[in-house]
């Protein structure tokens, strides 16, 4: 029956991430293969209903390859879900916008050491959305944008520019901070903690 081709794309995106964190990841890698491989065939036949899905899909294939150690595919796969998301949010009048952020930001942190210039273009536009969402809605996406901030941040100081680093900085934090203090080992938790050892670094090497 083709109308369960979505239920076994689900499964298999499930099945995928139980295996990665079992570390089985050559088998999360053909799962996730076959859950993009499903999608794509949906998102041919009804590009509106599954565009944004299929744009999903390719995001979590990226992780195995880079578990893999196939650093070029996990990058190719990253830059594939940006287009795929930027087409979604066309088709559905912006509902993948906070999805297209977070592709951005992936694929920022795939840039940063071999194409610092590509990554600062990457982490620009998810700030750019994640301050009209943060705006709207703080308590969802506030530290989100604190984390696309940090990455600005990191390649400012690698651009050599410390001054302009820190004060991005200090704003990564006060965005994350809320969160982060509200709920103790929580992913905002642990960033607020690497940011907050960063700025004492940088700071005290300007100094």
């Amino acid at each position: 029956d083709p109308n369960r081709l979505p239920e076994l794309a689900r499964a298999l995106e499930n099945l995928g991430t139980y295996l990665a964190v079992a570390k089985q990841h050559d088998e999360a890698l053909a799962t996730a293969k076959r859950a993009v491989e499903l999608r794509r065939r949906l998102a041919a036949i009804d590009p509106q209903a599954f565009t944004g899905e299929l744009a999903g899909s390719l995001s979590n294939l990226s992780k195995p390859y880079d578990a893999t150690g196939d650093a070029p595919a996990a990058l190719e796969t990253s830059r594939e879900a940006v287009a795929c998301y930027r087409r979604a949010v066309r088709l559905e009048e912006n509902r993948w916008e906070a999805e297209l952020a977070t592709a951005l930001h992936n694929l920022t942190a795939d840039l940063m050491i071999n194409a610092p210039k590509d990554a600062e273009t990457a982490t620009a536009e998810a700030i750019s959305i994640r301050r009209r969402l943060a705006a709207a809605e703080p308590s969802r996406y506030a530290a989100d944008l604190g984390g696309s901030l940090w990455y600005s941040a990191i390649l400012q100081m690698l651009a050599g520019e410390p001054e302009t680093a820190i004060k991005t900085l200090r704003d990564a934090i006060r965005w994350t901070e809320p969160l982060g203090r509200a709920v103790p080992g929580s992913e905002p938790a642990r960033w607020l903690a690497t940011m907050e050892e960063a700025l004492a670094e940088w700071t005290a090497a300007g100094a």
